[in-house]
């Protein structure tokens, strides 16, 4: 079974919220910038990161401990 917090998850997410004007559009007209992570509640860091730009999702990709920036969100699943 494939990680739900893969690369390919997450370049799959990005894709979908990029395409779904319902969701970019307010969050543009807000000028929504942030730094999303996903990743497990018995874990210490996140797997993923999300870098949202003016409400589209500018980079997503796996957490990098040294290069990943600090999250405003850190969403975590059991």
């Amino acid at each position: 079974m494939e990680n739900i917090f893969s690369q390919e998850w997450a370049e799959r997410f990005a894709h979908r919220w990029n395409d779904t004007n319902d969701m970019v559009d307010p969050l543009a007209a807000a000028h929504f910038d942030s730094i999303i992570a996903f990743g497990f509640i018995n874990e210490i860091n996140p797997v993923v990161t999300l870098e949202v730009r003016n409400g589209k999702i500018e980079q997503a990709g796996l957490f990098n401990a040294t290069s990943s920036p600090v999250a405003n969100w850190d969403l975590r699943a059991a």
